[in-house]
């Protein structure tokens, strides 16, 4: 089983400085798609362990992290909305109403109504 390196990723000007803690030794990234990919590297020329598993940690302002979180539970408060919005639909369509209707009552339009409709039939 392989070890788990923590990587803690600090920014440095135009770079990102590398800290492995579990090596006592530091690489660095030009940008944020390497990190993964230069630590990887590093602690396998180090260590000679193929493909290491990492826990990457962002040293950023707080902020950012509340932004990065915040996107994430918008995104899954996104999808929810959806789901409730197709049972919703199907509800209100089961009952007789027409799509006009159920899209006033949800706030847009028959056409996406209809897609509603037709994504739950076909799903």
């Amino acid at each position: 089983m392989s070890q788990t390196y923590t990587v803690r990723a600090i920014p440095d000007g135009k770079y990102w400085a590398l800290e492995i803690p579990e090596l006592d030794q530091y690489t660095m990234a030009t940008n944020v798609k390497e990190i993964r990919s230069m630590a990887q590297d590093f602690i396998t020329v180090v260590t000679g362990e193929q493909n290491p598993q990492l826990n990457i940690q962002y040293a950023i302002p707080n902020e950012v992290e509340e932004s990065i979180q915040l996107k994430a539970e918008a995104q899954r408060l996104e999808q929810e909305a959806q789901h409730k919005q197709r049972q919703a639909a199907l509800s209100l369509h089961s009952n007789g109403m027409t799509l006009r209707d159920i899209g006033a009552l949800l706030g847009i339009s028959y056409q996406r109504v209809h897609q509603l409709l037709r994504t739950t039939v076909s799903a």
